[in-house]
């Protein structure tokens, strides 16, 4: 699990929503996948990279 004050872990955030979403008004992402799908794969991505799993193997 990595730790960030909460500023730069919103610096991160930002910057990763950021990204995918200049990607996609930029046409760059037309691989069969819908950028709703991938919106929130980023995000499920970043928060559970973030945030601690109870009851599972590390």
């Amino acid at each position: 699990m990595i730790t960030l004050d909460p500023e730069r872990l919103g610096h991160v955030l930002w910057a990763a929503t950021h990204g995918l979403i200049g990607l996609h008004r930029a046409g760059k992402l037309r691989h069969g996948i819908a950028f709703e799908q991938l919106l929130q794969d980023l995000g499920d991505t970043l928060a559970f990279g973030f945030v601690p799993r109870s009851g599972g193997a590390e």
